[in-house]
């Protein structure tokens, strides 16, 4: 590996690099570069998370093209298919595609205790699975972001806007959810401010405070901004699909002033099909086993991005991004102000070149009547060179 893959792959960690050349050496020979820690990181300007459009979109190649900035740190995976770089990136950070948050924002004001009970519960029972296990969800392993912080940004947010005492958050960790108990015998709830009627296998609800609805804002806009704030020294950081695309909005009303931007990127639907059913065929999720169910889930999924779309969603074809690299690069770099200066190893983790491969795979499927019924339907999505 030569000395400025040596530099890139560094730069992709959280360490500032300081490049130190030895006068006397020529250029040609070997290099000594260390890593040095600042004390004060600036915090990141921009929170970006990429999207599939509906599946499998190719959105890796995203992942790997913004990890060729030096002021960005990418958390992603970035898949070996499509570079000739053997170095992979994180797995994808879904913390709020899981409906925990949202479920609890939501029943804020739902006056429905059952509602939400269930709904607190549910978010209690999510944080503590995804700290334990640095993981929430099959392809979510981020280790770097289900970390001490989190946990300590997420019980603050607790104490803040639930009913809750520093005894309840002591026995939350093994006891997040139980759905009945004798509290005659059973004491671990006894000093809990949500344990109210004593007696024989009680329930516990679990309540919102006397807030109004201003300050419940504010709290989650303070627990949103703690969760990334761990994130710092680069300008910009990006997670691999922590939002669902409908849910984009929903986030953005609670970061206020720091909106999260989003890319997605959309994929001819025949090659699409091929590549969700590839990955996903045993669970057939999404539906792929016919050609009408396919294309009623793209046509579905195709309404909810564009009924959603605003200013801080950037919607892009694959497709184009291959074959006409220069346009959609300088439309990502606009979109996410990022300047050609920064942009210090082009080509070197995202090779359009190589990614041509994967364009146009469905002309070679053995079933050509159900590649034509999905490009019949769907024409406005396909891509045709």
């Amino acid at each position: 590996m030569n000395f400025f893959q040596n530099i890139i792959d560094l730069i992709r960690g959280k360490s500032i690099l300081k490049i130190e050349i030895n006068k006397n050496e020529n250029f040609s020979k070997k290099k000594r570069v260390s890593c040095k820690k600042e004390k004060e990181l600036k915090p990141c300007k921009t929170i970006v998370t990429t999207s599939a459009g509906f599946a499998y979109s190719g959105t890796s190649t995203l992942i790997g093209f913004l990890s060729e900035f030096d002021n960005v740190m990418v958390f992603g995976n970035c898949d070996k298919v499509y570079s000739k770089n053997q170095k992979r990136g994180g797995y994808e950070t879904r913390w709020f595609i899981h409906s925990g948050f949202f479920d609890l924002t939501d029943s804020f004001l739902s006056n429905n205790l059952i509602e939400a009970d269930m709904a607190i519960k549910l978010f209690v029972r999510q944080i503590y699975r995804a700290y334990k296990n640095k993981s929430l969800l099959s392809w979510d392993k981020a280790t770097h972001f289900y970390n001490d912080n989190f946990l300590k940004a997420n019980l603050e947010y607790l104490k803040n806007v639930l009913d809750f005492n520093e005894y309840d958050l002591s026995v939350l960790e093994n006891n997040p959810i139980p759905p009945k108990f004798n509290s005659m015998t059973d004491k671990t709830y006894e000093n809990c401010s949500f344990m109210q009627e004593k007696g024989v296998n009680q329930y516990l609800f679990y309540r919102f405070k006397n807030i109004s609805k201003e300050e419940f804002d504010d709290y989650t806009n303070k627990y949103l901004t703690s969760l990334f704030a761990q994130f710092k020294g680069r300008d910009i950081v990006v997670f691999d699909k922590i939002i669902r695309l409908d849910e984009h909005k929903k986030i953005n009303y609670f970061m206020k002033d720091k909106p999260i931007k989003q890319i997605c990127f959309l994929r001819d639907p025949r090659d699409e099909f091929l590549s969700t059913y590839r990955f996903s065929y045993k669970k057939a999720e999404p539906l792929t086993s016919s050609a009408r169910e396919w294309i009623d889930y793209y046509k579905g999924k195709a309404s909810t991005l564009f009924e959603n779309k605003d200013e801080n969603i950037l919607i892009l074809k694959f497709e184009d991004f291959v074959f006409n690299y220069d346009k959609v690069a300088n439309e990502i770099m606009n979109f996410l102000e990022l300047k050609e200066e920064n942009h210090i190893a082009p080509k070197t983790i995202f090779e359009p070149e190589i990614s041509k491969v994967n364009i146009g795979a469905w002309k070679y499927f053995i079933d050509q009547d159900l590649m034509k019924q999905i490009g019949e339907e769907l024409s406005e999505y396909c891509y045709n060179s």
